[in-house]
């Protein structure tokens, strides 16, 4: 392993106001990252994350996610010209998006940060979102071979590599599955930061039959709005479409209800499509 930070990318990113990420990783020397049972990746004391935000005014901030032996600890810096500073809270900026919608963006506190990480710390890299074709040194190719050649990562297990949202040739479902799973799969699984008992398991490993998705009626009407997750046929009334397509004092709320100010478009597109590909007998 190394001590520098290496850049990677996923396939399906997370939205957060349609600004530009660059990602990196620094695994300590004679060290390397094991792989979960999940696919997730299991980084050593002494690992750093990085990864910056970027308008298309500039750099907006940039992100360290460093595994402590209390756990991860986060820091965000805020780009002032070719400087950045660190903040101790919260703090806010604006910009235009290219069709007009202006960004309100949140830098976010550290409690923040943890709110989405929780103990696991690593959400982005996993088996399936790096399953995909990078250039290093100029040579494209298979990046977690890449990161395995580096002594980055453990050998990677086998697992199902997920399509990217925007790949047109891919299967609607996979897509729209893809997406779910890289904005809200991170809290909608299994010990996830959602309310206790509520049983909706969003990660891409998870087959469709058994996310709790189509055909299943919210269990929370009082927060999430009356209707069923995924509706095939109604699909702009699908729970989780709305909640795609709504901003903050809307009902039923937004999701994810942290990370972005304006609705993904493509993605509410996406998902609903998708629920519209559904046979509408399978609901009861």
């Amino acid at each position: 392993a190394t001590d520098e930070l290496v850049p990677f990318a996923v396939v399906s990113p997370l939205f957060s106001d349609e600004t530009h990420k660059a990602r990196w990783l620094a695994i300590p020397p004679g060290q390397r990252a094991e792989w979960a049972d999940d696919g997730t990746l299991d980084v050593p004391l002494g690992s750093v994350l990085a990864k910056r935000f970027a308008s298309d005014d500039g750099a907006l901030e940039l992100r360290f996610s460093v595994r402590a032996e209390t756990g991860f600890v986060f820091f965000t810096y805020r780009f002032e010209g070719d400087d950045a500073r660190l903040l101790e809270g919260q703090e806010t900026t604006e910009f235009a998006l290219p069709d007009g919608r202006e960004a309100h963006y949140v830098f976010p506190a550290r409690e923040t940060c943890r709110t989405c990480h929780g103990e696991v710390g690593v959400l982005g890299p996993s088996v399936a979102q790096l399953a995909m074709a990078v250039r290093y040194d100029g040579v494209l190719q298979p990046q977690l071979d890449a990161l395995t050649t580096l002594g980055l990562v453990a050998p990677r297990p086998a697992a199902v590599g997920m399509p990217s949202p925007l790949d047109v040739d891919a299967p609607l479902e996979a897509r729209a599955r893809a997406y779910l799973h890289a904005n809200c799969g991170h809290c909608h699984r299994p010990g996830g930061f959602a309310p206790v008992g509520l049983t909706l398991d969003l990660r891409w490993s998870t087959p469709t039959e058994a996310t709790q998705t189509v055909c299943v009626p919210t269990q929370f009407a009082a927060t999430a709005g009356e209707g069923m997750r995924i509706d095939p046929a109604y699909p702009d009334a699908s729970v989780i479409v709305r909640r795609m397509r709504a901003l903050g004092g809307d009902f039923p709320g937004p999701m994810p209800p942290v990370g972005r100010s304006v609705v993904d478009e493509h993605a509410a597109q996406l998902v609903r499509d998708w629920a519209a590909s559904l046979d509408a007998a399978l609901c009861p």
